[in-house]
């Protein structure tokens, strides 16, 4: 082990990994973002702190109007 690393976190991200892109929206783009991804979103929750303010997490799945075409996906009767 190098010497100069004693006593420090010593960690490494995985190789090959794409590190995810982050940015803030306007209201006019998040609204036009939202009409282009109806359908598709899979998770979402709100929270409140001090640091942050509100924040507002959503998750997507952009593969889910390929997979699921006909009925209702939220209850089980979804047709391949």
């Amino acid at each position: 082990m190098d010497e100069r690393l004693i006593g420090e976190k010593c960690y490494f991200s995985s190789r090959g990994l794409h590190k995810p892109k982050e940015k803030a929206l306007t209201e006019e783009e998040k609204d036009q973002l939202a009409a282009g991804l109806s359908g598709k979103e899979v998770y979402k929750v709100e929270y409140q702190n001090e640091y942050t303010g509100k924040t507002v997490y959503t998750q997507y799945n952009l593969k889910r109007q390929q997979l699921y075409t006909k009925g209702d996906v939220s209850s089980g009767q979804a047709m391949l």
